[in-house]
């Protein structure tokens, strides 16, 4: 289970996006914005069951 978080424009989105595709893990993909909002991502995390994120 893999959170997509990272804004397109960084190289780090490819691997969030295409690993666990290839992989056939779960992808989760955050609100636009979403990235910068703590509450947001402990409650995506938690209800999501998130087990792999990838933060700068």
């Amino acid at each position: 289970r893999v959170l997509q978080k990272t804004p397109y424009g960084f190289d780090v989105s490819v691997w969030e996006f295409f690993l666990p595709l290839l992989a056939g893990a779960q992808l989760h993909m955050a609100r636009p914005g979403g990235h910068q909002d703590p509450a947001y991502m402990a409650q995506v995390i938690r209800e999501q069951r998130i087990t792999l994120m990838h933060f700068v």
